[in-house]
């Protein structure tokens, strides 16, 4: 059975966001949309697919490794007051 087009209300509340965003996605080229007229924008259930296959594959990357803060040690007081006032002048 061959699924109606969408529009982008009903795209928009199908993934929870706004309508603006839908219609950035269509003016950005990353999903595909069709006019009926001149003011009706349909979206084809198949460019649903695509664009959700593309977004799922990116977010299934691996983050980069956290850095390691325990390493980081407090800085001596007496080096962050000179870091906060500057190197000491000379009195000449």
């Amino acid at each position: 059975m061959t699924q109606k087009a969408m529009t982008v209300a009903s795209l928009a509340a199908h993934w929870g966001v706004s309508d603006t965003f839908v219609y950035s996605l269509i003016k950005a080229g990353e999903l595909e949309a069709f006019r009926l007229g001149e003011k009706l924008i349909r979206i084809r259930p198949e460019a649903v697919e695509a664009y959700e296959a593309r977004t799922a594959k990116l977010e299934t990357h691996e983050a980069p490794d956290e850095p390691d803060f325990a390493e980081l040690r407090r800085p001596d007081p007496a080096q962050l007051g000179r870091l906060i006032r500057g190197p000491a002048r000379s009195s000449t």
